[in-house]
């Protein structure tokens, strides 16, 4: 948070700003006046206001406004949680993280909110970017884990010989999520354990090798 967008949100609070007020704001701001309201739905109350900008959010491809509106924050689970938005919006919401190659992390949270309509969005995306020679959503490996839809045990396993550090890591890590994990992840585990460069990967390699 930049100290505009705190003055921002101590202004908004302090003048009592209407929902139609706010939203008028937006429509009419540039870009770092709408990421200045985005960032101060954090102090605001959750209600419309919340569902109308995050779905502005949803459909835009400005960084900084996904950044603003749901980076650095627990905004996203709070929407949900209160009902300022649903299953659905949070879903894309989420998907749109794995469009512009967001980190998971920095929507304080958001691993919480996993779900199989979810899993099978990220899926389908990544069957696309694969296609096209593009790289896919690290984050991708981890909700397939605590959400696993058809096809992202295939994908979580495969996830463990990438060539990539981050995937490797992040395949591990949703199969260490998985809600059941089969004997057979102990195999693979144990295939790739004596081939893994990297320390961390390895740890968590060796608990799926030698589950509790």
């Amino acid at each position: 948070f930049r100290r505009c967008d705190i003055v921002a949100a101590w202004l908004l609070r302090e003048l009592g700003a209407t929902e139609a007020e706010l939203l008028d704001l937006y429509a009419h701001g540039d870009i770092e006046e709408r990421a200045m309201l985005l960032r101060a739905l954090n102090f605001l109350e959750l209600g419309p206001v919340t569902a109308k900008l995050l779905g502005e959010v949803q459909r835009t491809n400005v960084v900084l406004h996904l950044e603003a509106a749901l980076c650095d924050s627990d905004l996203l689970p709070r929407a949900v949680a209160t009902g300022a938005i649903d299953a659905e919006a949070k879903d894309r919401l989420l998907l749109k993280f794995a469009f512009l190659d967001l980190p998971l992390q920095r929507a304080l949270g958001a691993e919480a909110l996993a779900s199989v309509r979810l899993s099978e969005m990220l899926r389908d995306l990544a069957t696309e970017r694969e296609a096209a020679g593009r790289s896919v959503w690290r984050d991708t490996w981890r909700l397939l884990g605590r959400a696993p839809c058809a096809g992202a045990l295939a994908r979580l396993i495969g996830g463990l010989e990438h060539g990539d550090d981050g995937v490797r890591l992040a395949a591990a890590e949703g199969l260490l999520a998985l809600p059941e994990r089969g004997a057979g992840i102990a195999g693979f585990a144990n295939e790739r354990l004596p081939r893994e460069p990297r320390p961390a990967i390895a740890a968590l390699l060796q608990r799926l090798a030698n589950p509790s």
